[in-house]
């Protein structure tokens, strides 16, 4: 049995049943089709034979054709086709989405261009807005993402977290603009505006309040604390420190590719040397 109300709702309906549609033009196409929630104008018009779907919003779900879908908000999901599975709440969210699977978007304009991307969840308003995504991402906070597209397995959390990340892969942001222009792969950026500034940097460890914040297309680089590495560019380095001091005054700096490691502190205690191993200080070789 069906429950159908609505000028041309469920219009085409044949051997469908126990579907709930209301609203003009709901489920127009609907023939088989079973086990459907259609709300709305011209929400699920397009349904012919897919099976429990909720569409509850103008246009909701206006395309679909495969099952399992829940479209929530005025045209949520209404591009979809054979995506399955997926949880869209919010005005506008999965906009564009056609093919993209097992997908969560909430909020407004979430995820709005996904098209082919499976297995993301974007939460929060313009989370995933313009970006054309991969699998397997993360972005929650107020426009993670924004137009983070072609990342794969990214973790972004944070108002504008990697809110241009493209293609930043295997990476982590969290914070406020951490990671804001991140293009670079298996980068992780913790803290305020950690990282704001990369752009083609990769395998990046960046720790505390505007580690980083500078560093543009430096590789490999490890920055422990707030501001460490604030303008450094270079590759293979290592900042620990709690301002914004260079190499010359970070309580501890490295460069992993030279096996340099300086300390900028007075040393209170043994240093205890190993078998084969050199320290300089001050000009003297100590083995």
């Amino acid at each position: 049995n069906n429950v159908i109300q609505g000028s041309r709702a469920a219009y085409s309906i044949t051997s469908g049943s126990d579907n709930v549609v209301y609203g003009t033009e709901a489920a127009y196409k609907i023939t088989s089709g079973q086990q459907n929630v259609i709300m709305g104008k011209e929400a699920g018009r397009n349904i012919t034979t897919a099976d429990k779907n909720v569409c509850i919003g103008v246009e909701a779900g206006y395309n679909t054709s495969n099952d399992y879908n829940v479209f929530v908000g005025n045209m949520s999901g209404k591009a979809n086709t054979i995506g399955i599975a997926n949880c869209f709440i919010g005005f506008n969210a999965g906009l564009e989405n056609t093919e993209g699977k097992r997908n969560v978007f909430i909020g407004s304009n979430a995820g709005a261009a996904n098209i082919q991307g499976d297995y993301n969840v974007c939460i929060g308003q313009f989370s995933g807005i313009d970006a054309v995504l991969g699998d397997g991402n993360t972005f929650i906070g107020k426009s993670t993402g924004y137009a983070a597209s072609g990342s794969e397995q990214c973790v972004l959390i944070g108002q504008s977290a990697g809110l241009s990340a493209d293609n930043a892969s295997n990476s982590i942001s969290v914070g406020f603009e951490a990671g804001y222009y991140n293009n670079g792969a298996n980068n992780i950026f913790i803290g305020y505006k950690t990282g704001r500034s990369v752009t083609s940097g990769a395998n990046n460890l960046f720790l505390g309040d505007s580690a980083g914040f500078s560093t543009t297309t430096g590789k490999h680089n490890v920055f422990i604390g707030s501001q460490a590495g604030y303008d450094e560019n270079g590759s293979h380095k290592l900042y620990i420190e709690n301002t914004n001091a260079d190499e010359n005054g970070a309580l501890i700096y490295g460069e992993f590719d030279n096996d340099i490691l300086r300390f900028n502190a007075t040393i209170d205690g043994d240093l205890n040397l190993t078998a084969g191993h050199t320290v300089n200080v001050d000009g003297l070789s100590l083995s």
